[in-house]
């Protein structure tokens, strides 16, 4: 994540507050020893009187636990960069995730949760675990990772009875809603860019727009966008949602 810097501050503030919240609830648990042994500690309300109850690490629900300590961990961590990040900037006002109603909103990405779906080709392009398509597929998962940006590839996207792929889906909760990026690769051949266009034509027949629900990216053949035009589009698409959901 080491291109946040490069998003808008009220966005940078949005993000803190929902770290904050997810430190708070994630605040009932310790780790600590017990006769010998390591456990986790969870501390709870039970009809206002305060409770502990203890997990071994190595139970389901002290390995449960142990994941949710060490994304704390990992929540602190990024806590800290941001502070440093936005301590000098200033802020035009908040978001307001209610000026704008969009059906790319949270519940269409809830809907889609531990959904991906992997190219069924045999493709040498892996990120993360994830199958890709091409190099411009890998390099804009890495942008994305770089941002900090929460996204999934190739949900299923159901328009008037077709299932469509869209590239990535990508979740920004300080905004309460998504946006689509789709990467057309070889816009230099007539037969793909005939067969693309279609598509497009598909999503923004059903509601959807350009440069605001949905990203496009293009290159040919030979070429691509680097890191550093795919990072500046993407931004550029964040700093316009805070022009329309800041108040």
């Amino acid at each position: 994540m080491d291109k946040i810097a490069m998003l808008p501050p009220e966005v940078l503030k949005a993000r803190l507050d929902l770290i904050n919240r997810e430190l708070q609830e994630s605040d009932r648990y310790r780790i600590s020893t017990h006769r010998g042994r390591i456990v986790i500690k969870e501390y709870y309300l039970d009809n206002g009187s305060k409770k502990t109850h203890e997990h071994g690490i190595t139970t389901v629900k002290g390995k449960l636990l142990l994941s949710e300590l060490e994304k704390r961990s990992e929540l602190l961590a990024h806590k800290l960069s941001i502070e440093s990040y936005i301590a000098d900037l200033t802020l035009s006002g908040e978001i307001d995730t209610t000026k704008v109603v969009t059906c790319l909103n949270k519940d269409f990405w809830v809907s889609h949760q531990g959904e991906t779906l992997e190219s069924d080709n045999n493709s040498s392009y892996v990120h993360n675990g994830i199958r890709m398509r091409s190099r411009g597929e890998v390099v804009i998962a890495q942008v994305l990772d770089s941002l900090g940006l929460q996204y999934k590839y190739e949900i299923k996207l159901g328009i008037d009875g077709d299932w469509y792929y869209p590239d990535f889906t990508v979740f920004l909760p300080e905004f309460d809603r998504c946006f689509l990026i789709e990467f057309l690769g070889m816009v230099d051949d007539k037969n793909y860019a005939v067969k693309n266009g279609m598509k497009i034509g598909l999503y923004m027949n059903a509601g959807l727009i350009i440069n605001e629900d949905i990203l496009l990216l293009s290159g040919t053949r030979n070429s691509m966008p680097d890191a550093e035009s795919i990072t500046e589009d993407i931004v550029a698409l964040i700093k316009k949602y805070c022009r329309m959901y800041v108040r």
